[in-house]
């Protein structure tokens, strides 16, 4: 399937990540009861599945999963971290609530934020987005009210493939000073409406290409060239 988009892996130092199907990922979360497989931005949920499946199987006892509501998943070690899902080179990556991160960072001393970029195969047949509605067996009341008023649906991701993973490290600090200096938002979807039609809070967004170094703990190559990888980021090679 990535053989379309130029990504086939058998570059990465790290082991090869190879390419993930949503059809089959919306099948094992919702196996295991992993909530977000219903969801049109399923990748993201996916995404912090994975983080715990594999914090479950190799680190448990050292790093638990933390759920703090249906919907917001995180992982919690010494610090509290955070999975993000950017596609195909976005500089600017959305993270949590404000109010939220606040939260956090004051119990934890600072929120720790895993960005994977991913290289995505959109679902532009429709076929995909058909799958996953069979399997909710329902259309959402947010997009009959979309349909109702006119929307065209987007063409949702079908499947993904990590190219390389980054992670940070903020304290309240950090991101405050993100704001000032502007590689940081506050106010990302800030009074935009969710699907009961109540106003959002602000949320935090970064971007990539802005944050200061020191904030970068590491990057990791999975399916990136190589050589394009040492060249951009000698230091972690």
């Amino acid at each position: 399937m990535f053989d379309e988009v130029g990504a086939t892996g058998g570059c990465s130092p790290h082991g090869d990540v190879p390419g993930i199907d949503g059809r089959d990922a919306l099948t094992e979360m919702k196996d295991v009861g992993f909530p977000g497989w219903g969801e049109v931005e399923w990748a993201g949920y996916y995404l912090k599945y994975l983080m715990q499946k594999i914090c479950n199987d190799r680190l448990s006892g050292i790093i638990e999963p933390l759920n703090l509501t249906h919907k917001r998943h995180f992982i919690k070690g010494q610090f509290v971290w955070d999975a993000r899902f950017s596609a195909d080179d976005k500089n600017e990556v959305p993270l949590g609530a404000v109010e939220e991160y606040a939260d956090i960072i004051h119990t934890n001393k600072g929120i720790g934020i895993f960005v994977a970029d991913c290289t995505v195969i959109k679902d532009e047949s429709g076929s995909f987005r058909r799958f996953q509605e069979d399997m909710k067996g329902e259309v959402s009341d947010y997009e009959i009210k979309s349909e109702n008023e006119g929307k065209n649906p987007q063409p949702r991701k079908e499947a993904f493939m990590i190219r390389k993973v980054y992670a940070y490290f903020f304290t309240l600090a950090d991101l405050q000073e993100g704001v000032r200096n502007r590689w940081a938002k506050d106010s990302f979807q800030q009074n935009m409406k969710n699907s009961n039609d109540q106003p959002r809070g602000g949320k935090y967004l970064i971007k990539i290409d802005s944050v200061p170094r020191k904030h970068l703990l590491f990057v990791r190559n999975f399916n990136e060239d190589p050589t394009e990888f040492k060249k951009e980021f000698p230091d972690f090679s």
